[in-house]
């Protein structure tokens, strides 16, 4: 190892981060959106930057190797070929080709290509002491190559957050091929997991069990809370919102059902759509035909603007035993806007959570509407009181409070040495 050849009085105390995860530039977000052919979002590379700019502050020095988080060619998007390379002095991105059964193989293969030329001769990996390795999500390039990593700086510890099972990802395709590639992906990340990685984190409690013959160190994290934006009263809006895909697990038919009844009773009341997905071709018959208003897909920046000017945000995605393993970043950016949340109570949502958020009693049309029309029809007062409770749960949620959990991590994953 390079270190070897160093004196002690040369060598750095201090310790250096190297994240690995899915980003994309804000500027290539617009025509990226272009792109999407069925829909897409960009929750893995809004969930990445939250988690860098959490931890990357208590390191000395940081490099972020990263792949451009868009779905797959040529299901999702007509995007084929993904340029990557060194950005700054500090990133690196991964080229790629972008279609199904390549892309995964040739990402890893890019991130070699820019450790070898960017990442390990900047920043001398050889003249730390300690490394930390911080992984963004269960994608399988990522894993493999801080596999790769750790063998060339076997002082490397390695923590992986774990946002969804890797199984779980597109749950609702049926394709058979597909489902038996994600089992293939199970079996290979697991072996990838035992060789590398030191330490988790996970967002639900129903993660640990599904490790459990990986024992590992690890903390859970619903995910990194914003600060609560400041207090509106937007209930003369009279607008229920949701933003994000349009597939069936959202359970979109119950949403339309249920906001016909809500609208004979709130006849003021509007929904408004956004995002893209099998479904958006109903709503958008739908939208001019005058009952609701679609935006189609649209960027994270305008994504929330359109939240902070809801009256109700809603999410109802079916409280199905898969959804128990994750924690919806959607229901984390929802509560930043501190408004009145409607969604079904699923299994990773601790109890600290039910005292602001709005469940449905049941799945029924009946159950649902009852629950958005108390929403809509909460007073000034009552919302400002809820936007003070939202406040204080978030604030035990916030990056501060991850970034002292990693600390802890790493150094209980030291210790057992």
């Amino acid at each position: 190892m390079g270190q070897n050849n160093l004196s002690n009085n040369s060598r750095k105390s201090s310790n250096i981060l190297i994240f690995l995860g899915g980003d994309i530039e804000k500027d290539e977000i617009e025509q990226e959106k272009l792109n999407f052919r069925n829909g897409g979002g960009f929750s893995e590379s809004i969930y990445s930057e939250k988690i860098f700019q959490a931890i990357h502050g208590n390191y000395s020095a940081s490099f972020f190797m990263a792949y451009k988080a868009i779905c797959w060619y040529p299901k999702y998007t007509s995007t084929k070929k993904v340029r990557g390379g060194l950005i700054g002095n500090d990133k690196y991105y991964a080229s790629y080709n972008n279609t199904a059964g390549i892309r995964n193989k040739e990402i890893f293969q890019s991130l070699i290509f820019g450790a070898r030329n960017y990442l390990i001769p900047k920043l001398n990996l050889g003249a730390f002491e300690t490394i930390d390795v911080v992984i963004a999500s269960c994608f399988d390039p990522l894993i493999a190559f801080s596999c790769w990593l750790k063998q060339k700086f076997p002082n490397i510890k390695v923590v992986l957050n774990v946002p969804d099972l890797p199984t779980m990802m597109n749950y609702s395709t049926k394709n058979v091929l597909y489902k038996a590639y994600k089992n293939y992906e199970k079996i290979k990340i697991e072996s990838e997991i035992k060789k590398c990685v030191d330490g988790f984190v996970f967002l639900s409690k129903y993660m640990i069990p599904y490790f459990s013959k990986i024992s590992r160190p690890y903390f859970i994290s619903e995910g990194i809370a914003e600060e609560i934006h400041p207090f509106t009263d937007t209930s003369f809006e009279q607008t229920i919102v949701y933003t994000g895909l349009l597939e069936p697990f959202i359970n979109l038919d119950l949403l339309l059902k249920s906001f016909s009844i809500v609208k004979r009773h709130i006849p003021s009341a509007k929904l408004i759509i956004a995002g893209g997905g099998g479904g958006s071709h109903k709503i958008e018959e739908l939208s001019q035909n005058g009952f609701l208003i679609y935006k189609g897909v649209i960027s994270p920046e305008d994504a929330k603007s359109l939240q902070l000017r809801a009256s109700v945000l809603i999410n109802l995605r079916a409280p199905d035993e898969v959804f128990k393993y994750s924690f919806p970043s959607k229901t984390m950016s929802y509560l930043e806007t501190g408004h009145p949340v409607v969604c079904f109570k699923l299994g990773s949502f601790p109890a600290e959570y039910d005292d602001v958020l709005f469940y449905p009693k049941s799945d029924s049309v009946n159950d649902v509407a009852s629950v958005i029309e108390s929403a809509l029809r909460l007073t000034a007062g009552q919302r400002e009181k809820l936007w003070k409770d939202t406040g204080v749960l978030l604030a035990s949620k916030n990056g501060q409070s991850y970034a002292i959990k990693m600390t802890d991590l790493f150094y209980k994953i030291r210790c057992k040495e």
